[in-house]
């Protein structure tokens, strides 16, 4: 049954001019600690070429009929665990992360997208000349990939236990949201099953 006139606002045209509720919520972003969300892959910088640690969200389209175009998404709410209580990083901001795969997600489709690597000390020692790096260059540090990084933040995640949300905007409808508990040991393994087990990251309810 189409919608009333006077209902019209609450709805928008999906990509493939079908009309979908505006306050629906179709997509949802997804975790788990598998080769397929840790993978290791080459990192490239001039002449350089090593093997860096992928970690990744899949972001799913649930819709049957309608394809999501993603605007941005972002990174917000860093908090590490001192003692028992999680409290803010120090001067904490809501950052940008790139988006490195197809900003159209069809109907049904599950897109993985990394949002953070393990950047190796070879690699970081000819980026330190560009980017604003935290953390001793020559030691494997985790860090976040962003669209530039705020200067007055480290750049780089301390070995600890820490949480914070990962929020996916599209062209039409709401955001995807979603809150993550990171617990890394500051150490990169050899072995990508390994590094599945010793990084643990789990979605949070």
């Amino acid at each position: 049954v189409s919608p009333a006139v006077t209902d019209w606002a609450v709805y928008w045209l999906g990509h493939e001019g079908r009309l979908v509720a505006a306050n629906k919520q179709i997509a949802s972003i997804e975790f788990e600690n598998t080769r397929l969300f840790v993978s290791p892959e080459d990192c490239r910088v001039g002449t350089i070429n090593v093997r860096c640690f992928f970690f990744k969200v899949q972001v799913h389209n649930k819709s049957r009929d309608s394809t999501i175009r993603v605007k941005y998404w972002k990174l917000a709410d860093l908090r590490q665990l001192e003692g028992d209580v999680f409290t803010p990083w120090d001067d904490a901001q809501p950052v940008f992360l790139e988006w490195g795969s197809t900003k159209d997600i069809a109907p049904q489709d599950k897109v993985l997208i990394p949002f953070a690597r393990i950047y190796p000390p070879e690699l970081q020692r000819e980026l330190r000349e560009d980017q604003i790096f935290s953390g001793d260059v020559n030691t494997p540090q985790l860090r976040f990939i962003v669209n530039g990084w705020p200067g007055v933040m480290k750049s780089h995640v301390p070995p600890g236990t820490h949480r914070f949300t990962l929020t996916v905007f599209f062209e039409k409808g709401p955001p995807a949201k979603a809150e993550f508990e990171l617990e890394w040991s500051g150490k990169r393994r050899e072995s990508v099953e390994v590094m599945a087990q010793d990084i643990k990251i789990k979605k949070l309810e």
